[in-house]
């Protein structure tokens, strides 16, 4: 019962962090950059693994890989996305 846990949680820290990073080395740029430097962060880590898991030759008959991979990445957006939005909320509370 704790391995999809354990899955998650290191599924949400290879996105969250990334994102983090890109954030803060962009982040005298305009909204726009750091946004699309979160959304891209985010990603770096978590398509190419998910891809090579799900692509990879040992894997039961009954699964798509594309559609797996999708909803992977798919997470790993919604999680670049809520770590954009709350480094922008406390830039904004910090600049007042």
């Amino acid at each position: 019962m704790i391995g999809p846990i354990v899955f998650v949680l290191i599924l949400a820290l290879s996105a969250i962090l990334p994102a983090l990073i890109a954030w803060s080395i962009f982040r005298k740029n305009r909204h726009l950059v750091r946004l699309l430097a979160a959304l891209l962060g985010g990603q770096i880590i978590v398509t190419p693994a998910i891809a090579l898991i799900a692509f990879s030759k040992d894997r039961a008959g009954d699964e798509d890989p594309l559609k797996t991979v999708l909803l992977y990445c798919g997470m790993a957006l919604i999680l670049s996305i809520m770590t954009f939005a709350v480094r922008e909320m406390i830039r904004v509370q910090s600049e007042r």
